[in-house]
């Protein structure tokens, strides 16, 4: 099954909790954590060899390369190979220094501090301090795309290197650290921003990162060389350059990578990713937990305002056979928000099981009795999923179209257009440790608004409990209490798992996915050829 995960999408992490409110500077990586039975990265050899040119294929495009108040999962998850964020979220569940060498948490005072790297610059010289972190973060504010924006009363700047949120609540350390530091926080340069533009932005990049703009293609290619004054220190970066190569077609991106056409891929779907692996690619799990899930349109009107149908669409699907077919033994089913195993698991729980009697009872009963023309809109890509749903609706007279759209389209059913009457079926965190991939998809001010989705009654009552548990025993009853109650009204109808796979040749040595997915230090990339 493919990127139903765009690389998307806004998400998430997933770890153990630590409510230290500071860091220190360290330039070590996590070691990969591999659950799936896949091959693992060979171990690096000693001695990073430098120059050459990294060339990725992409299935995924990104469609904005700096304008943060309008990138999307894609473009956020790209920005990563070329900026940086004040910190990022690492594997092992902490947050750990990047622009910010350090941050203290003030419960008194409310308020969240970040101490920056001096020294810094942007690739068009002007320099990284407080003041840039500033005009970053207000894009974000002005937009309303900075997560739990409605906590932060006001910013300011302290001294040259010290950047301060002034909030009005507090909550859990790891939640406010992942709104405040890492996402849809990638520095980008203010001056050029302002000198040449919103229109510029998209399609340029100003960043403090170790590789800065060359060229770029929509649709076709994105060149980005070796930063010869970056920050770290002169013997980084180890590659020359990376060339995005952007593949819409699955078959073809496969086969570019068995002609040497490429040296990474990534966003293929699991069977040729499987397929690759076993012709001796190297494939490396994607750190994170996110599922293939469908999201109702849940508005005044809808059809699918009425929890009854959304019970029948869930008792309509075989989840179990649709794991089976599409999973090559990899995927599970999964039949609740806050699977077993998460935070969020609640045993008592029962689940809608595979019944399509029951749902065509349920449709009778929500004046249904003949069925109801619906959409499924999904992402470009294969349509295996959809159209397996689309026949276990058929058999309870539920006729969906399959409605397959690029990124932008998508996207802006998301962010604006909606999708009446239909069913996104996306990739999305249902797996809610400490609750951050859930705020930022489903909280009081997501960073995907998910115009469509309409909240029963008392969602956000218990979605501020869980902000405000005191202690972690309470976040975690405050939590299995959220996930149960959006399970039990079939808000979100969770399907199966989802295993993405970076696919690189052997000679590759690459930092990508041993933190957080969308963490990708390609300063410490090379080619070992």
């Amino acid at each position: 099954m493919k990127k139903l995960l765009l690389v998307i999408l806004s998400v998430m992490m997933i770890g153990a909790l630590v409510f230290g409110s500071c860091g220190e500077p360290e330039k070590t990586t996590q070691p990969t954590t591999t659950t799936q039975p896949t091959t693992t990265q060979p171990t690096t050899p000693p001695g990073p060899k430098r120059g050459g040119t990294l060339r990725v294929i992409y299935t995924d495009f990104p469609s904005n390369l700096s304008y943060i108040p309008e990138q999307n999962l894609a473009d956020e998850t790209m920005a990563k190979a070329y900026a940086e964020t004040l910190i990022y979220w690492a594997g092992d569940g902490e947050f750990k220094p990047e622009l910010a060498k350090s941050w203290e948490i003030d419960e008194v005072n409310k308020t969240l501090t970040f101490y920056l790297e001096e020294g810094v610059t942007f690739h068009d010289g002007t320099p990284f301090n407080a003041e840039a972190v500033r005009k970053n973060v207000q894009l974000l504010i002005d937009s309303q795309r900075l997560a739990n924006g409605q906590y932060v009363d006001s910013i300011e700047v302290v001294d040259e290197y010290t950047f301060r949120y002034n909030l009005n609540a507090m909550f859990t350390p790891q939640m406010m650290l992942h709104s405040y530091g890492y996402n849809l926080l990638t520095m980008f340069s203010p001056t050029a921003l302002e000198q040449y533009g919103k229109e510029w932005a998209i399609t340029h990049f100003v960043s403090t990162g170790p590789f800065k703009f060359e060229s770029f293609e929509r649709d076709v290619l994105l060149k980005m060389v070796r930063y010869d004054n970056y920050w770290r220190g002169s013997e980084y970066p180890y590659l020359d350059a990376i060339e995005i190569i952007f593949v819409a077609d699955d078959t073809i991106a496969s086969t570019k990578m068995q002609a040497g056409e490429g040296d990474i891929c990534s966003g293929l779907p699991l069977k040729e990713s499987l397929d690759l692996e076993a012709m001796g690619f190297v494939a490396i799990p994607m750190s994170g937990v996110f599922y293939t899930d469908l999201i109702p349109d849940t508005t005044e009107g809808s059809i699918f305002h009425d929890k009854l149908v959304r019970e029948a669409i869930e008792y309509a699907i075989n989840r179990d056979e649709l794991a089976a077919g599409l999973g090559y033994g990899i995927e599970k089913a999964v039949k609740r928000t806050g699977p077993e195993g998460t935070q969020g698991y609640d045993p008592n729980f029962q689940p809608r099981e595979y019944n399509p009697q029951k749902a065509m009872d349920l449709l009778k009963q929500a004046g249904y009795e003949n069925g109801f023309d619906t959409t499924i809109y999904q992402l470009i890509g294969p349509t295996d999923a959809a159209e397996a749903i689309q026949t276990y609706l058929a058999e309870v007279n539920i006729n969906a179209e399959i409605q397959v759209e690029d990124p932008g389209k998508f996207f802006g059913r998301i962010y604006g257009e909606g999708w009446s009457d239909g069913m996104l079926l996306f990739s999305c965190p249902i797996d809610p440790e400490f609750a951050i991939g859930w705020f930022v998809h489903f909280g009081p001010q997501p960073i995907f608004p998910y115009v469509s989705l309409q909240w029963p009654d008392g969602y956000y009552e218990l979605l501020e409990n869980v902000r405000t548990a005191p202690t972690i025993e309470g976040m975690h009853d405050a939590t299995r209490k959220l996930m149960t109650f959006v399970s039990e009204n079939a808000v979100i109808i969770p399907l199966i798992s989802q295993t993405g796979l970076y696919i690189v040749e052997n000679y590759v040595r690459t930092e990508r996915y041993q933190d957080h997915f969308m963490v990708w230090h390609t300063y410490l990339d090379w080619l070992d050829k």
